[in-house]
């Protein structure tokens, strides 16, 4: 879930009001302009990098 701020009017929340959303309603409302910043949105763990193997080299 994340944390935002609205910039418009949005199921009865007034704009600058915050809200917290779930991944899929954040992505609506920036997608319609709804969302003035987001406050606090989860941390997600980098990937590890992989190094190539000579296998993977040897197929090009």
């Amino acid at each position: 879930m994340s944390r935002i701020e609205l910039a418009h009017w949005y199921r009865g929340h007034k704009p600058g009001s915050e809200l917290d959303v779930t991944d899929v309603e954040l992505r609506e409302l920036r997608r319609d302009g709804r969302v003035a910043r987001v406050v606090d949105e989860p941390q997600v763990a980098a990937a590890e990098p992989v190094e190539a193997t000579e296998t993977a080299r040897k197929r090009r």
